[in-house]
């Protein structure tokens, strides 16, 4: 084994020199793969039987490859195995998806969930949700009869209501970064395409320092990007908390923001301390992973009930009947909204948008990928259905001229559509004042 290491680098000293062909370099890059794919396979059929770790096997023509998946529950330290793209933009598994599964990222999961989405906070949030859904009804209501994209406007309300929970509903925080939402989409949608490309670093981590894809590098220009804002954010903080009094930074009607609580924790010294990295790291999963994945099966759902004209209209004769055609969504009517809730389980099972190849999915929060995302993320299922019944409440929608429905996919991080969802809002509620 160790002479194929040492010596079997002679391929790439072939592939590197001038005498190289376009007929020739093929022919070595497939013979150097699949030498690279037998010395890993057997390395990992070593690692498995040793530390007895169950690897699938993958049968990929002719030879069998094995694919580390994530690992079971009953291994006792569970590590996340995560992608080269994974590590870059996670600060090195600093998050809650690819940490390693030991005391910080259990601390991590803690604050989470007692902090940013306990009942109690959420419950305190919730203007913020019905200030932003009402925004994005009143520009849906002055766009009518022009094509809007589905996704665009979901991502939108949703970033704003996350960086209100974050940083506060403060003029500060509009003046600065008015334009953070379309940012943030933007940075979100050049990451899901990074993590969708083949990166063959990952399974032959030799390659990893020729980034033959480029995913290192177009992954750390996403990072950098987040990094200014995030980093922007919480300088803003610590400057004002440096000038005001501490009890009054951060509040809404007396409660902290999000952000706050979390630097009050940086500056502890016990196991609940956080490092500015793990600050950073778990404002980055809440502001992108939480809006996008939310935006992509709203966009999904819109999708599949445009397609069923049956579908369309008993969600909307439910709407009729729970909400009334002289009244506004609340969140009130949310739990009463059966079939809605029905159609988005449906939807979410015919295009599953979360990520399977991520650690801690099935086994550690639920069984299946409703119960990640609903048990994993609870304000997702809040603003998924204020924002589709709003929207269908609100309006009747139809393609643009000439367009037909289309359900094609393009794999990521998450499973979005190939082509967005662009369509046409017509007013159907009788109360113009409704939409202002």
């Amino acid at each position: 084994m160790a002479q194929l290491s040492s010596d079997g680098l002679w391929w790439w000293e072939v592939i590197m020199s001038n005498n190289k062909d376009e007929f020739t370099l093929p022919i070595l890059v497939t013979i150097a793969l699949v030498m690279l794919a037998i010395f890993f396979s057997t390395s990992l059929h070593v690692r498995a039987r040793h530390h007895q770790v169950p690897f699938p096997c993958l049968l990929l023509g002719t030879f069998h490859f094995l694919v580390p998946t994530w690992l079971t529950p009953t291994v006792p330290s569970s590590s996340s195995i995560a992608s080269l793209a994974a590590s870059v933009i996670t600060y090195g598994g600093q998050d809650l998806v690819w940490a390693m599964n030991n005391s910080s990222w259990r601390n991590l999961r803690k604050i989470f969930v007692h902090e940013a989405l306990s009942s109690k906070n959420l419950e305190a949030c919730s203007s913020f949700r019905s200030d932003e859904v009402r925004k994005t009804i009143k520009n849906v209501f002055s766009k009518i009869g022009t094509s809007i994209d589905i996704n665009k406007i979901s991502f939108l309300t949703q970033s704003s209501v996350l960086t209100s929970m974050i940083w506060g509903n403060t003029s500060d925080r509009e003046v600065k970064h008015s334009h953070l939402g379309s940012e943030l989409q933007m940075v979100a949608s050049n990451i899901t395409e990074i993590f969708g490309r083949p990166n063959l670093s990952d399974f032959f981590p030799i390659l990893a320092c020729f980034d033959l894809q480029r995913v290192e590098q177009d992954m750390k220009k996403q990072l950098q990007k987040l990094d200014q804002i995030i980093e922007s954010m919480i300088e803003d903080r610590i400057k004002s908390n440096t000038q005001k009094p501490h009890d009054g930074v951060g509040d809404h009607e007396g409660k902290k923001d999000f952000l706050q609580i979390l630097l009050d924790l940086r500056n502890q010294e016990d196991a609940n301390s956080l490092n500015i990295t793990h600050i950073k790291a778990l404002l980055l999963d809440i502001m992108i992973a939480g809006a996008e994945t939310t935006s992509t099966l709203i966009e999904w759902t819109m999708a599949e009930v445009m397609q069923n004209h049956h579908v369309m209209k008993t969600i909307q004769h439910e709407l009729a009947d729970v909400v009334g055609l002289n009244n506004i969504v609340e969140e009130s009517h949310l739990p009463k909204l059966k079939y809605l809730d029905a159609v988005i389980k449906e939807t979410l099972w015919l295009n599953p948008v979360v990520p399977f190849l991520i650690p801690r999915g099935i086994f550690d929060i639920g069984t299946t990928p409703w119960n990640f995302i609903l048990r994993g993320l609870p304000l997702a299922e809040k603003m998924m259905m204020f924002i589709l019944a709003s929207l269908l409440h609100s309006f009747n929608w139809s393609l643009p001229n000439g367009e037909e429905h289309d359900l094609s996919e393009k794999a990521g991080i998450t499973l979005k559509k190939a082509k967005p969802l662009i369509v046409t809002p017509s007013q159907r509620l009788p109360n113009v004042s409704l939409y202002m």
